[in-house]
């Protein structure tokens, strides 16, 4: 029995041996979870500063039913900037009354592009060929000479003026006599002078109407006139 009881007596160095492997084996417990740790954290520091990865959809554009045969290569919007820039002006001043394009417009070579007011400048026009008729018939006239009854008409002035110097040169001498006489005062001789002159120079001037109208017109007035 008391061997037995011996036997059952708890092995105090056994429990001292075994009590002195735990603090090495927290230890190695606690490096494994450092190393865990540290893996862990330098796995999400890369997450972190790794580039985030883009997936790229190509989106088809969109086409008719009449285009479908054809390959679309790019669909987008923007501005064109000209590569020449041509200014455009009216030689005249006024107001524009119509304008035939708009911005973007394809335009082509003698293309009316703007038009002005135009009603004084048609009135101008209209004008100016009143002046060109009337020209065309003073050429036509003179071209074709004096009628025969202008000259005719000449030749009579011409001798009704003759007649005219003619009283007026015998007014004149028998003014000049009673004036002499002292029976009219020296105005009387004056006035009388005044008009045998003006009849005189009557007479000069229908006989050069007279002698034109016989020759016809010069050439140059003619060229002039063209």
């Amino acid at each position: 029995m008391q061997a037995e009881l011996k036997s059952l007596t708890i092995d105090r160095t056994t429990r001292r041996q075994k009590g002195e492997g735990k603090p090495i084996a927290k230890l190695l417990l606690l490096a494994v979870v450092i190393g865990v740790a540290a893996v862990a954290a330098v796995v999400a520091f890369e997450k972190l500063n790794a580039a985030t990865p883009v997936k790229i959809v190509r989106v088809p554009s969109p086409v008719s039913a009449a285009d479908a045969g054809q390959q679309v290569v790019l669909t987008a919007t923007g501005y064109i900037i000209a590569a020449h820039k041509i200014e455009v002006a009216s030689k005249v001043v006024g107001r524009v009354a119509w304008i035939g394009v708009d911005k973007g417009d394809k335009v082509h070579a003698e293309q009316v592009l703007v038009r002005l007011e135009d009603d004084e400048y048609r009135a101008q026009v209209t004008q100016q060929q009143g002046q060109i008729a009337n020209l065309k018939a003073r050429l036509q006239e003179l071209e074709n000479g004096s009628r025969p009854e202008e000259v005719e008409k000449a030749r009579a002035d011409v001798n009704e003026a003759k007649a005219d110097l003619e009283d007026a040169r015998v007014t004149l001498a028998r003014t000049k006599q009673l004036v002499t006489e002292g029976v009219l005062a020296k105005q009387a001789l004056d006035d009388a002078q005044a008009k045998y002159d003006g009849s005189a120079a009557k007479v000069a001037s229908l006989q050069r109407t007279l002698d034109l109208s016989v020759l016809g017109p010069r050439r140059e007035e003619v060229d002039q006139v063209r």
